[in-house]
């Protein structure tokens, strides 16, 4: 930059005629200069001479004085701050986040704005972030969370793992899924965490809807007098089956199986009911001759795959009055050709 470079020159040259005089006047005040050690025996001045030579004199003290100053530019551009730093892509709840950007916006006594807020921390969990800013003024912190926390709502890490049960997917499907899209990744626990309580959701809901429909069924039932001595209603249902695995006529050996008893009017569940002949924790601990640990087994069957169905039926119709106080009298059977 040539404005700072002439203002390096000019101090340069100030620096000079100051040495100038503190040189001529130490020299006629004191005398000659003190002898120094060296291997070169030193030159004797006069004051005659070094009146006659003072120009010269200063020349070499000022080249010898600014011999090992370096040069350098002076620039305008300010030291970077030390923020935080966020890589990779994040999901937000996009009405709730301009809610929480718009109540920190004018904060403090000083009547504050968003431009003098710094983000100075982000703590992950799964793909919820919550970001701390803090304000250059009055050393604010605020804390903002991407997605809603309110118990009510669920949040992106429930929805996510929603989503990959829904599809038939697990964690290592959905970890390839947010890898690829540059996301942040869901932890076996935090997933394993989420499933349990969308299973439990999702129960709850079943549950619900199973009553809904039995209500359905009865007050049909009654208006059209189908009830039996005891004033129970009468209902006729549909019942279907599957396997966890395709037989081909061949091969019934399925581990899992699963039947529905559905009511012929509503057209609404009101029984499921699954069979499993395996459980992953049992079998493993059998393998290695080891003592089962504590868990929830799911394995309550143990007959033939093929009598899984049947099986299930006949459990709905004996739990019909314990369920909802109905009575299942006609059964239509759906075939599968």
């Amino acid at each position: 930059m040539p404005k700072c470079k002439k203002a390096v020159r000019e101090g340069r040259a100030r620096a000079a005629k100051l040495n100038e005089v503190r040189i001529r006047d130490k020299q006629v005040n004191e005398g000659p200069l003190p002898k120094e050690s060296s291997n070169v025996p030193p030159m004797e001045i006069s004051n005659n001479d070094l009146q006659r030579n003072k120009k010269f004199t200063a020349d070499e003290a000022s080249q010898d004085f600014y011999k090992n100053i370096e040069e350098f530019e002076i620039t305008d551009e300010k030291e970077a701050d030390c923020h935080e730093t966020i890589i990779n892509r994040r999901i937000i709840d996009v009405s709730y986040f301009l809610s929480e950007l718009k109540r920190i916006s004018n904060h403090g006594p000083l009547g504050c704005s968003f431009t003098e807020l710094d983000l100075v921390a982000e703590t992950q969990n799964g793909l919820q972030s919550k970001f701390t800013f803090k304000c250059r003024l009055c050393n604010s912190k605020f804390c903002i969370n991407s997605d809603n926390c309110s118990d009510n709502y669920l949040n992106i890490n429930t929805c996510a793992v929603a989503g990959t049960i829904a599809i038939g997917a697990g964690h290592s499907q959905l970890s390839e899924l947010m890898a690829a899209i540059n996301l942040p990744l869901l932890s076996e626990k935090s997933y394993s965490y989420n499933h349990e309580l969308v299973s439990r959701k999702w129960e709850n809901v079943l549950s619900n809807s199973m009553k809904k429909a039995a209500e359905i069924e009865r007050e049909f039932a009654i208006s059209n007098g189908r009830m039996n001595k005891d004033g129970i209603p009468i209902i006729d249902v549909v019942a279907d089956g599957c396997w966890s695995k395709r037989s081909y006529k061949k091969k019934y050996n399925a581990l899992s199986g699963a039947a529905a008893i559905i009511g012929k009017h509503s057209g609404e569940l009101l029984y499921l009911g699954i069979k499993n002949k395996y459980c992953f924790i049992c079998a493993r601990s059998e393998n290695k001759s080891v003592e089962v640990p504590k868990h929830k087994c799911f394995k309550n069957y143990s007959g033939p795959s093929t009598n899984m169905e049947s099986e299930i039926i006949v459990e709905g119709f004996k739990n019909s009055i314990n369920m909802h106080n109905l009575i299942y009298i006609w059964i239509l059977w759906i075939c599968k050709q």
